[in-house]
């Protein structure tokens, strides 16, 4: 049983309350330095510098090129499936897959209330260190992304409480006051607590919450940096601003992973980024996992593309769970297939769709449509969403004691 000491009561969500104490409490966000211009953020990382402890900071990580971001599932009355969770982690496991991501930004942290967010972190922590080996270990990236600052840093030292092997993180959404001061702040604080990767898309992250090359440059000053998971080739950013940026601060440990499945193979083959952290893995974790091992045949790039392309046809994350739950009631693990809502399943169309793209035949992923056989939960009695258990009904029982 592990104990983590906190203080300061705050509420976290709507049925969960939590605790929390500051990293540093030296260092508080105030008005005087969190609206800091642009050109002083070199003086704001030394103060941050100063007031971060490196103490027992060991950058000796190794992270596989492969990272599957493993897309939860829900029974029919909107609860998170633990039994599910665990099966397809097992299952990307024995198709050697050794890199995985819970709670990332394929809208399963928006979905979710931070009870939820932490027990699926600590599953996902428990099962790969149950199918890790002395000679065999998997890796564990936990989102930690939030909103707020505080919220992300709660996520992080939870994270290092479960002993997952590092957090992914982003920029706060569309706020007005996000300057590069404020977003260095922001992500700086959460990689106080453990290693971080950071998370960058302007398209979701709006202007002001695009995380520029100058805070890029300035986190790789961090001892707990690990890289950045890269999704913004058209905003300035994009793979090898990140490698420029990095350079300057680490130039021996670089790890810049693509988001986009798409473009993956060129990304890694051409551009140089480190690996891939896949959505499309879920569905093809071999054919994911070897594209970033070796320079493959045109006709498994092409397949990746393809691949690619049916799953984000709907929006993200529609796609990918509209065909794994089409893959689990074709495997006859799900006949009602849960969704909270706006990630709605419920349409016979985009069903269709998929059935029609020959990459899965080619593939050998079996789908099989259902239809109707869907819940959309747009609320729950009292606001409060069912608690994760598995198919044998037992609630998830966590071994982190808040005191």
């Amino acid at each position: 049983m592990k104990t983590l000491r906190k203080t300061n009561h705050l509420p976290h969500s709507r049925y969960c309350y939590r605790e929390w104490e500051e990293v540093d409490p030296s260092f508080s966000i105030t008005p005087e330095n969190a609206d800091l211009p642009t050109n002083n953020l070199e003086e704001l990382t030394q103060e941050l510098l100063n007031h971060t402890n490196t103490l027992g900071i060991e950058q000796n990580l190794n992270p596989p090129k492969s990272i599957v971001a493993v897309t939860p599932t829900y029974f029919e009355d909107g609860a998170l499936n633990i039994s599910a969770y665990r099966r397809d982690i097992k299952s990307a496991w024995d198709h050697g897959q050794r890199g995985f991501l819970s709670m990332g930004t394929t809208h399963e942290n928006a979905l979710v209330v931070v009870a939820e967010h932490e027990v699926m972190n600590q599953i996902m922590t428990e099962e790969v260190q149950r199918l890790s080996s002395e000679n065999d270990k998997g890796f564990v990236l936990a989102g930690a992304c939030a909103n707020a600052t505080f919220e992300e840093i709660h996520l992080a030292e939870h994270a290092k409480a479960i002993g997952a092997d590092a957090t992914l993180l982003y920029s706060n959404y569309n706020i007005g006051s996000q300057d590069d001061a404020n977003l260095l702040i922001h992500l700086w604080k959460a990689l106080d607590i453990m290693p971080g990767i950071i998370y960058r898309i302007t398209e979701r992250q709006g202007n002001k919450g695009h995380i520029s090359n100058e805070v890029i440059t300035q986190l790789a000053k961090h001892p707990n940096y690990l890289g950045v998971k890269e999704c913004d080739e058209e905003h300035g950013g994009g793979i090898e601003k990140s490698q420029e940026s990095f350079e300057i601060a680490k130039p021996s440990n670089a790890y810049i992973y693509t988001g986009e499945d798409g473009s993956a193979y060129n990304d890694i083959h051409e551009k140089g980024a480190y690996g891939v952290v896949s959505v499309t893995a879920n569905s093809a974790p071999e054919l994911i996992g070897d594209m970033t091992e070796s320079q493959q045949t045109k006709i498994n790039q092409k397949r990746i593309i393809e691949l690619a392309n049916a799953t984000f046809a709907p929006s993200n994350p529609r796609g990918i769970r509209i065909i794994r739950a089409m893959e689990n009631v074709a495997q006859g693990t799900r006949e009602v297939i849960g969704s909270r809502h706006p990630v709605s399943l419920d349409t016979k169309y985009w069903q269709q769709y998929m059935m029609n793209q020959p990459i899965f035949k080619e593939l050998g992923i079996q789908l099989q449509p259902y239809g109707n056989n869907v819940t959309n939960h747009t609320t729950f009695p009292n606001g409060i969403p069912p608690q994760p258990r598995d198919e044998d009904g037992n609630i998830y029982q966590s071994s982190i004691t808040y005191i």
